[in-house]
């Protein structure tokens, strides 16, 4: 007995001393769950893990979605993310849909309307087909798509997988001005025409139509001079003698044809040797401005000489009305009348005094009168004629200084001869000494374009004034 009892109570105590050092490890659960469920996954997915153990979560997108954040008791939107696990944890992986935004714009006149065909949710999230249709205004045309999107179909359809910026170009038919009718013999004339605006679509084709009637178009005879914006010169053949024709200038885009103004005019007779009344007193003599390359005459019509001031009164010459030949009514002490002429050369030298609009000398008015040296009533010696608006510009332009200053100091030496009116019924004298104003060849509608300075005013070529006025006439040679 002695002997047993220590060996027993060894063996107890072994026994506790075990059972007091193996406690067993805590296991927690993760749950992991995607929201909306449709929209990815999340790794690892649910399950049991010793405590203190890292667990590495990670969200993955479905085509169309987004990784947004963490929830329920994780709050975080680093991904992938890590989770301690000291508990058990319910995570909450959020997605969104991936958006995109869809911008158009429009170019021209018209609207742009969206059609949404199949989209996965609500609003543009990728994957939305949408039908896209280019509606014109009036008078306009849907010409192309630009941007993300490229060609001409209309409607069309565009599936949203990217943020997409469109523009909805329309057009109209171009802008087109008729440029004076000049160089007009018995069977050839020259006109052109200038291309303000394209519509919004490339000019494919341009140029000047003509015929015996009014309103000329694409369908009678008719020049091509090129395409795109900008001004032309367009000649015109075949014509016959002594005929009125009819003629304005085109130019056709996509979105159709557009016309010009009409300008009317009559080639001349075979018969006509161009005796018509001219200045054959002003003595002629040459003067070259070097910047412009052109030859003038060193004077205006009906001046004793060439200006040696600014209010030279010697070198002030005739006042002319628009049109008319040297036919006295020029000289500034001839008689008036009211009575307005229905031909070309009146037959008298009066100063004609109109009392209403257009206030022109002639009824009806005739535009084709002063262009070229061949042209009706050119009023300049042989080889000379009126200038166009286009070479008095050129002349203005050469100037040192823009103004009455700079017109005198120039080569032509252009003095301010003023004008003779017609609005007080009696033909008065007006800015005699102050201003010069000098016409061109070129008509604007019912009036004609001349070039003017004044005394604190800038120069400037005007786009018209009435064709009874009476201004200067300086001759530039052919």
């Amino acid at each position: 007995m002695i002997r047993t009892k220590p060996l027993l109570i060894t063996l107890m105590c072994f026994v506790g001393i075990m059972s007091c050092s193996t406690e067993s490890t805590p296991v927690y659960t993760l749950t992991t769950t995607a929201s909306p469920t449709q929209a990815g996954a999340i790794t690892p997915e649910s399950g049991s893990y010793d405590e203190g153990e890292v667990v590495s979560l990670q969200a993955f997108p479905n085509d169309g979605w987004v990784f947004v954040r963490w929830e329920q008791d994780m709050n975080a939107t680093a991904n992938p993310t890590n989770v301690t696990m000291n508990r058990d944890y319910t995570v909450v992986g959020v997605f969104e849909r991936r958006m995109y935004s869809l911008t158009v714009g429009v170019e021209g006149e018209g609207t742009v309307t969206e059609t949404v065909l199949q989209q996965k949710t609500t609003d543009y999230a990728e994957g939305t087909v949408v039908e896209l249709q280019a509606i014109p205004a009036q008078d306009w045309m849907f010409n192309r798509w630009e941007g993300d999107l490229e060609g001409s179909g209309n409607p069309v359809e565009i599936t949203i997988d990217q943020p997409i910026n469109i523009i909805a170009y329309f057009s109209t038919i171009p802008t087109v001005s008729t440029s004076s009718v000049e160089s007009i013999n018995e069977n050839s004339a020259q006109s052109g025409g200038n291309v303000t605006d394209d519509g919004g679509a490339s000019v494919t084709e341009r140029g000047v139509c003509w015929s015996l009637s009014q309103n000329p178009t694409t369908n009678d005879s008719c020049t091509s001079d090129g395409s795109g914006t900008g001004s032309f010169t367009s000649s015109l053949t075949n014509l016959s003698s002594d005929t009125q024709y009819f003629v304005r200038a085109y130019a056709t885009n996509g979105a159709g044809t557009g016309y010009g103004e009409e300008i009317s005019f009559t080639t001349r007779s075979e018969a006509d040797s161009g005796d018509w009344p001219r200045d054959t007193e002003t003595e002629v003599v040459d003067v070259t401005n070097p910047v412009t390359g052109r030859t003038w005459m060193d004077r205006n019509l009906g001046a004793s000489r060439a200006a040696t001031s600014m209010d030279d009164e010697e070198a002030y010459g005739n006042l002319y009305q628009w049109g008319r030949p040297a036919d006295g009514h020029e000289k500034r002490n001839s008689s008036t009348t009211t009575t307005l002429s229905n031909s070309d050369q009146p037959g008298h030298g009066d100063y004609i005094i109109p009392s209403s609009g257009p206030y022109d000398w002639r009824s009806p008015q005739n535009g084709d009168l002063w262009q070229g040296v061949n042209g009706v009533n050119n009023p300049c010696p042989d080889n000379y004629r009126l200038p166009t608006w286009v070479e008095w510009e050129a002349e203005r332009q050469s100037w040192s200084i823009n103004n009455r200053d700079g017109a005198f100091e120039s080569p032509l030496k252009l003095p301010v001869a003023g004008y003779r009116n017609y609005a007080d019924g009696k033909g008065s004298f007006v800015s005699v000494g102050g201003g010069g104003h000098y016409w061109s060849s070129s008509v604007s509608v019912t009036r004609s374009r001349f070039l003017f300075f004044g005394d604190g005013t800038n120069a400037i070529v005007h786009s018209g004034v009435n064709r009874a006025r009476a201004i200067s006439v300086r001759c530039i040679k052919d």
